[in-house]
């Protein structure tokens, strides 16, 4: 029996795993699974469960304890898992399926494809189901596919089955019926080579789930509830008593000591039902899960499993009392993280959660909160998070709950930026500008832009340095305001791309994420420089900035880390076993990355910094640390003008000077005292096109901390 999942927003109960360890980065919480647990099947004496964006995890003691291993498995959007003997089939929900001959230790796709028609006509696969020898899939909307080489190849299931997403599949004797997503039931008796509706009796065609009783199928409907057919699936009836709801997801019977079984059902509100009457009669379950939803249900042995967006509980009883069994089953998306005095926050699908003891354990705060959490901000004892859909919450150390805002009316929304800086509150509800607060989050006030004007635009970061805010707009680039957040001056003179995503200040400059990489700015009016010698090609999710080292998560590998302004970009990954990194902070001590599917995974800045190296274009005199570099212009060639990077761990005596082909100097940039931190100095050459020579020297007091140099290419 299989099932497609009905992801909806959940909170999270409180289990938290010790944590894995992975090379350099070790992998911890907050608990959860990204969207409810999707699919469990076993083989082999394993249980197997899986997760929409956390892959596939395996138990090998009945779900006590988990691991995951996704070696191989280029998609962790798997929406169902089948076994056929000892090999195990997870679909995706993009990649198509893959297959495990070593219980799930390593995945391979399935195929190869060696004529057109092995084709599945969707890679975003709902369902699979084994029977007999053969499996089925669910490709997209277009029905049924099967493979009789297990997987090898790929072949439309028949004729007469209707264009829809085939939700489950069961076999009863010779017959084999299909479930679907709107269009009902699906019957053949050859195996797949004709099918014909057989929705007699039905009256909701939403079918999320089959099992059979004896001599009877069940069918678990969105809305209908709960039908039974005596005849193989020609005929069916209801059998909705004592039903409260009818929106099921799952349905499955569980053998009981004795003889016979029991009948349990999941719904999407209302938690579990059973019954001891082969359907007659249903009661409900004593079951605490987060807002009553239960996704899945697997029977194996005398033990039944149900997934939910909290893990995996268990049953030996027949479905009478559960026990959470999800040790080990770390799955959460991480979309916001924050450090503040020593404690890290953490917003996920399924809530906040807070550590003190960097990582290793977390606890749920989520009393009068509204889950999923999208982006979090914390001071002192003020804390904000803000939600996908019913706006910002606030809590204070007089708060045993957390409260609404002023933000949420009249209507709440997504908030997609939000910042504590002071007694400031920043924050961004979806395409409608920048408000702030400055009494806990009661009374808002609308920052006004100029250019393209602040208002509806869509926001996700904020930083702020000296006096200044910063804004990252992803559609206008950058926003600065120099009055705490009342009004916002447009700035993106010289960007590619923008699309920003978070922004962050080090030192006299900023960064911005963007899509197409970094862009550095000491002076937002003056405009923007691309900083990307070793991001190339990457999209740029999140930044964080500690002790004038920069590091940026990104969307597809891992995280980066910079020493000299972002002249040299350095992929810091060992360890890290998800690359989609949502979000990124660090408190000096350590670095905190937050993934799409793996939790949270941090690492030692020291232990980090001494696997680097010598950053590229530093030349240091011997007994001197490095921290000071010169980075390559950009553009470079240029026209008309060019800007040149250069970092110093400490203060000291700057001489940038330009050269030509000849040696003669042109032109002196610099010539005097510059504070630590990275810099970026602006050159307009007045000479004709060829190639020039920066040089930078760094002295403090007769010592040469620095001398570098780099070659400029102007072509007019």
């Amino acid at each position: 029996m299989t099932s497609r999942t009905i992801l909806i927003p959940l909170a999270l109960s409180l289990a938290m795993p010790a944590p894995r360890v992975c090379g350099q980065w070790t992998q911890f919480g907050p608990p959860g699974v990204t969207g409810s647990v999707t699919s469990i099947a076993s083989a082999g004496g394993v249980l197997f469960a899986s997760s929409l964006g956390g892959g596939v995890s395996r138990s090998t003691n009945g779900g006590a304890l988990w691991s995951t291993t996704d070696s191989g498995m280029t998609d962790l959007r798997v929406t169902s898992i089948a076994a056929l003997g000892t090999r195990i089939y997870a679909a995706t929900a993009g990649s198509g399926v893959f297959v495990s001959t070593d219980l799930g230790m390593s995945w391979a796709a399935t195929g190869p494809i060696v004529i057109p028609q092995n084709l599945l006509i969707s890679n975003n696969v709902n369902s699979i189901a084994a029977i007999g020898g053969t499996l089925f899939v669910g490709p997209g909307s277009y029905g049924a596919f099967y493979s009789s080489d297990g997987g090898v190849t790929w072949l439309p299931s028949g004729s007469g089955l209707v264009l829809d997403a085939v939700n489950s599949y069961i076999g009863v004797d010779s017959v084999i019926l299909a479930g679907t997503a709107s269009s009902g039931v699906y019957r053949t008796t050859d195996r797949g080579t004709t099918w014909v509706p057989s929705n007699t009796g039905i009256t909701e065609t939403a079918i999320m789930g089959f099992v059979r009783d004896s001599t009877r199928v069940l069918a678990a409907t969105f809305g209908g509830g709960i039908f039974a057919s005596g005849d193989r699936g020609a005929t069916w009836t209801p059998m909705n008593g004592g039903l409260a709801d009818r929106f099921f997801l799952c349905i499955g019977a569980v053998p009981i000591a004795g003889g016979g079984t029991v009948l349990i059902a999941g719904t999407l509100n209302s938690g579990l039902y059973r019954s001891t009457d082969h359907g007659a009669s249903w009661a409900p379950v004593a079951l605490v899960v987060s807002e009553n939803t239960v996704s899945v249900i697997f029977v194996t042995g005398g033990n039944a499993y149900l997934g939910t967006r909290d893990g995996v509980f268990r049953s030996s009883d027949g479905g009478a009392t559960w026990s959470l069994m999800s040790n080990g089953f770390i799955k959460s998306t991480i979309s916001s993280l924050c450090v503040d005095g020593g404690r890290v926050f953490a917003g996920t699908l399924t809530g906040f959660y807070e550590s003190d003891n960097r990582g290793v354990s977390w606890t749920e705060l989520n009393q009068g909160l509204k889950a999923p959490v999208t982006v979090v901000a914390v001071s002192g004892t003020l804390m904000a998070a803000g939600t996908s859909a019913s706006g910002l919450f606030v809590r204070g150390a007089a708060d045993t709950a957390w409260r609404g805002t002023g933000l949420n009316s009249p209507i709440p929304s997504q908030i997609t930026a939000l910042a504590i800086a002071g007694r400031v509150i920043l924050a961004s509800p979806s395409g409608k500008g920048v408000f702030s607060s400055r009494d806990g989050g009661t009374t808002w006030t609308f920052g006004s832009g100029t250019g393209g004007g602040l208002q509806g635009d869509l926001v996700e970061g904020f930083a702020s340095g000296g006096a200044a805010f910063y804004a990252a707009s992803n559609g206008l680039g950058a926003f600065v305001s120099a009055d705490s957040g009342y009004s916002w001056a447009l700035s993106n003179t010289g960007m590619k791309d923008f699309h920003a995503h978070a922004c962050v200040v080090s030192g006299a400059s900023v960064f911005l994420a963007t899509a197409q990489g970094v862009f550095v700015s000491s002076d937002p009016d003056a405009g923007w420089v691309p900083q990307n010698n070793g991001l190339e090609n990457h999209s740029v999710t999140s930044l964080a900035a500690s002790g004038g080292i920069v590091y940026a998560g990104t969307a597809d590998a891992g995280v980066f880390v910079t020493r000299d302004g972002g002249g040299h970009w350095v992929a810091s990954n060992t360890g890290l076993a998800v690359s989609v990194v949502r979000t990124i902070a660090t408190d000096g001590q350590y670095i905190y990355a937050g993934t799409a599917g793996g939790g949270t995974f941090r690492r030692a800045v020291a232990e980090l910094l001494s696997t680097l190296g010598t950053p590229l274009g530093v030349q240091t005199p011997p007994g001197e640390t490095d921290g000071f570099l010169l980075g390559q212009n950009y553009p470079n060639p240029f026209n008309p003008s060019t800007a040149i990077p250069f970092s110093m761990r400490r203060g000291g005596h700057v001489t940038l000077a330009i050269f030509d082909i000849l040696g003669q100097e042109v032109d002196r940039l610099v010539d005097g005292p510059m504070d630590a931190g990275p810099h970026t100095i602006r050159w307009t050459p007045k000479g004709a096109s060829g190639t020039y020579f920066c040089r930078l020297t760094i002295t403090d007091g007769g010592t040469r901390l620095l001398y570098a140099a780099r070659t400029l290419l102007l072509l007019r």
